[in-house]
């Protein structure tokens, strides 16, 4: 129990307006442990309205938490019999994105933390879920159930989204690919077109890029010198110093980039660049014996 509460609490915005409730699907009602809405809603800690004592905010978290608590437990109980219900929800929530896209991923990110409870009991909705993110209807509903029940099928599909036309669909799948890591399948698949999205004009695409692939530092023989270059001549500084953080998750692996590395750290115009370059030359140097 406690997979979700306490590893990945997800808080709504403080700023979430009563309006934004209503259309992002939250319910503000009473404990309803198979109300799968209230599941959903009890799942995150919700906003705090202003002006709340100290034993008022006491009072609310430990309310809150106890409703995660049960919502966690009675969504393990209920398992393949919610599956109906969150596809519902999936399907809601692409469409709510069309009209208020905040609200939209708001719905998404509570039906992640469902989907990360269920894990493999949620694999008969893979297909659907699979459909629903190549179409491009439901993306970010969809993948985060994808991303959750995991494997190889799933892996391959968040791959396949890295040539997708669609910025937003080769962006999430970017910043799903580090659940797959230890995938080797998948991760031989992703290696090639991550190098090549390393070249994208979207300075937010590169940096997803140079993070995934530093989150599975397979071939670097390939993988360090096309992150090298990037670290050293990308115009953007975010995404440099993501390639030099990447480049030192390889290790003793990139020992071959320390030099490289030192001149990063010594010549970059960027502090932040500067100081991620030398952490990473610090992880790539092989101790002296």
């Amino acid at each position: 129990m406690f997979a979700v509460s306490f590893v990945a609490v997800v808080i709504l915005p403080l700023v979430f307006s009563d309006s934004a409730y209503a259309q992002s699907g939250v319910k503000m009602v009473a404990h309803q442990p198979d109300d799968i809405d209230w599941i959903l809603n009890a799942l995150v800690i919700r906003p705090l309205r202003p002006r709340m004592t100290n034993d008022a905010l006491r009072a609310l978290y430990k309310q809150q938490f106890t409703d995660m608590a049960k919502a966690e437990t009675r969504l393990r109980e209920l398992g393949t019999n919610t599956l109906p219900l969150l596809m519902d929800r999936v399907h809601a929530a692409g469409s709510l994105s069309k009209s208020n896209r905040d609200a939209g991923m708001q719905a998404a990110m509570r039906l992640g933390l469902a989907f990360e409870i269920l894990g493999d009991t949620a694999r008969p909705l893979l297909p659907q879920l699979i459909e629903e993110f190549r179409s491009g209807r439901s993306v970010w509903a969809s993948v985060v159930g994808i991303k959750h029940i995991g494997g190889t099928e799933a892996g391959l599909t968040l791959v396949a989204g890295l040539t997708n036309s669609d910025l937003i669909i080769r962006d999430v799948a970017l910043s799903s690919m580090s659940l797959f890591a230890t995938n080797r399948e998948v991760v031989e698949a992703a290696i090639p077109l991550l190098i090549s999205l390393l070249q994208d004009k979207s300075e937010f695409t590169r940096a997803l890029a140079s993070s995934a692939l530093g989150s599975m530092p397979s071939k670097p023989e390939f993988v360090v010198p096309a992150l090298l270059q990037v670290a050293e001549i990308d115009s953007d500084f975010v995404v440099r110093c993501q390639a030099a953080k990447a480049i030192g998750r390889f290790g003793t692996n990139a020992s071959f980039a320390r030099d490289r590395l030192e001149r990063i750290a010594s010549q970059d115009a960027e502090a932040i660049t500067r100081r991620a370059a030398k952490v990473a030359m610090e992880s790539v140097t092989v101790p002296a014996r």
